[in-house]
């Protein structure tokens, strides 16, 4: 009954190379909001995308899509991608795991250089941008 997921890759988990490929601009973080609430209607995404890492949080109903394997779908067929060419790198969370890694997240002690004080206007603006497209609901409000 896991409603609460996420997925993503930071700099810990994957080269450079690989977060470069899996990244986002901004009019792709709308383009990707906007299929994946095509793809998942019943469904909450923030998506969160900064030079160091990629994080898909999402909401959905108990038993509800997307599944982790289908989030990694999405991701790899937005980007075209291989699943294969990323795989490895990604780490997946659920429920309380996701709350407590946002909050080390926001707090910069999951980045590069602990401290750093960009990410949390960064987690910030994610956040905000999911509520003007309307893709984080009460879940993830």
């Amino acid at each position: 009954m896991q409603r609460l997921l996420l997925l993503g890759l930071n700099h810990a988990t994957a080269p450079l190379p690989v977060r470069e490929k899996l990244s986002f601009n901004p009019q792709q973080i709308r383009e990707a909001v906007a299929s994946y609430q095509q793809r998942f209607p019943d469904s909450e995404i923030v998506l969160l995308s900064t030079c160091n890492r990629v994080e898909l949080y999402t909401a959905r109903t108990p038993h509800g899509h997307p599944r982790n394997e289908q989030l990694v779908e999405f991701l790899a067929e937005f980007h075209s991608l291989s699943v294969e060419d990323f795989r490895a790198h990604l780490y997946q969370k659920t429920d309380r795991e996701v709350v407590m890694h946002l909050f080390s997240v926001a707090a910069s002690l999951n980045s590069m250089v602990i401290g750093e004080t960009q990410i949390l206007g960064q987690v910030r603006q994610a956040y905000d941008l999911a509520r003007e497209l309307e893709s984080a609901g009460g879940l993830l409000n």
